[in-house]
């Protein structure tokens, strides 16, 4: 049970101190925006966490800043990579630069994972969602007559 809230803890901190590129890409995978694929940021799978995961898709995509250069975190990416494969999971990993350069050619490359099973999505509006019940009705004061103007 602590092993939860300590995982739980740190995807909480992961979010509230995303990267600026993690920002971003976030803005264009929140909300299902991205034709309709649902997606969670820093989603625990086993004793990893996946920047962001698509279920439907069974896509990761994983972001690299610097901090991943070093030769134990290339393998620490190389374990998470091949544990979230044998589980079916597709890994689309990014570099900060790459998608800083050209933020389009990523996007059309991750949507490229489910290309043949496009589907007409409306966009989802934002804000808070229309309520069915019938407007309140607003009583209101009788104005006062006209005085004539001399």
């Amino acid at each position: 049970m602590a092993k939860d809230l300590t995982r739980t803890s740190t995807r909480r901190r992961l979010r509230n101190e995303a990267t600026f590129t993690e920002r971003l890409v976030w803005n264009f995978l929140k909300d299902a925006q991205l034709d309709g694929r649902k997606f969670t940021r820093q989603k625990g799978i086993g004793h990893f966490i996946a920047d962001f995961y698509c279920p439907e898709e069974k896509l990761a995509i994983e972001l690299d800043g610097s901090s991943h250069d070093s030769n134990e975190a290339k393998q620490r990416d190389a374990d998470r990579d091949d544990y979230f494969r044998s589980l079916g999971i597709q890994v689309m990993r990014f570099t900060n630069d790459e998608f800083l350069a050209d933020c389009d050619s990523v996007i059309r490359r991750i949507r490229e994972t489910w290309k043949g099973r496009e589907r007409n999505v409306v966009p989802p509006s934002h804000g808070r969602p229309r309520t069915t019940r019938a407007p309140k009705r607003r009583t209101v004061a009788p104005l006062p007559p006209l005085k004539p103007m001399r």
